[in-house]
């Protein structure tokens, strides 16, 4: 999947559903309330099992020892609790990709890094039909934030392909300037390195997109598994999700039994499931139940 579309929705399904439940930090809700933004970019940044568990042991003492937050703080706090919740999605759906492309994701990545852009495409198709799937189910078709409707219209003409290539050029600009403000000085090849050993290739195509999104092929979504396995309305976390997207007041004793293993049938519920009960372990550490953070490691 892309980075962006499905982590987010994976990231506000169980993040909406966090806020009604009472097992979730009330001080976790308000960060992930006041902070969102800082919260989604840590949704859709890698590495969290190297600076998650840093971030949380940290701000766990600083909370304790002062009680009060600068809106720095409150910003690297909402980082690392998006980062939990980026976790859940890659663990649930890279296999998926392996089994359903039939490819090594971390070799395919790896060469991808290395300049073999075609080592993703059994990938690409996979994760558009996925993604537009979410758009359509979490983000109800882009009328639901931070998306809108506009987001796939087709936009065939030199000028809005222009626009289209000047934008991803200033992306990966954007990725080079946020790497950090201050490079090595006395050693940028260095710092080169690590900036291109960090950067994730920027793979996805938006006519692959665009095209899915207008002429979906119904022997590619059965092939795919989109409305069996990787998301199926039926499943009440998802049933759950989508009513409090809506407003609607959920009973505690409902959504725990949503969260039941073996009460959903598909990937995109297994993997809000996880994105909850990994709130719930994170506010076992902070208050002190357990001195170990939950595990964010895909291994």
């Amino acid at each position: 999947m892309s980075d962006l579309i499905t982590h987010w929705a994976v990231y506000d399904d169980a993040a909406r559903l966090a806020a009604l439940d009472a097992r979730v930090s009330p001080f976790f809700l308000e960060i992930l309330r006041d902070d969102a933004e800082s919260a989604r970019i840590g949704a859709v940044t890698r590495w969290g099992k190297i600076w998650v568990s840093q971030l949380l042991h940290k701000y766990r003492d600083l909370h304790r020892e002062n009680g009060e937050f600068s809106p720095r703080d409150r910003q690297k706090l909402a980082f690392a609790l998006g980062g939990l919740l980026h976790y859940p999605a890659d663990f649930v759906f890279k296999p998926v990709f392996s089994r359903l492309a039939n490819f090594d994701w971390n070799k395919a990545h790896h060469l991808a890094q290395a300049g073999h852009a075609d080592s993703l495409a059994p990938h690409r198709e996979i994760s558009a039909y996925y993604d537009l799937e979410v758009f359509k189910k979490v983000y109800l078709n882009g009328e639901a934030e931070p998306f809108t409707r506009f987001l796939l219209e087709r936009n065939s003409t030199s000028g809005g392909q222009a626009l289209e290539a000047f934008m991803r050029a200033m992306f990966h600009r954007a990725t080079l300037s946020a790497h950090t403000y201050r490079p090595i000085r006395n050693d940028i090849e260095a710092w080169l390195d690590g900036l291109f050993d960090a950067m994730q290739p920027l793979y996805l195509q938006i006519e692959l997109y665009t095209r899915i999104w207008e002429n979906p092929d119904p022997q590619k979504i059965a092939e795919y598994e989109v409305e069996t396995s990787f998301y199926r309305d039926s499943d009440p976390l998802l049933q759950l999700a989508r009513a409090a997207q809506a407003g609607q007041s959920i009973e505690q004793n409902a959504l725990d039994a949503a969260l039941e293993i073996g009460a959903n049938q598909s990937n995109f519920a297994e993997a809000v499931r996880l994105g909850v009960l990994v709130l719930r372990e994170a506010t076992d550490f902070w208050n002190g139940q357990t001195d170990t953070p939950p595990d964010v490691s895909q291994g």
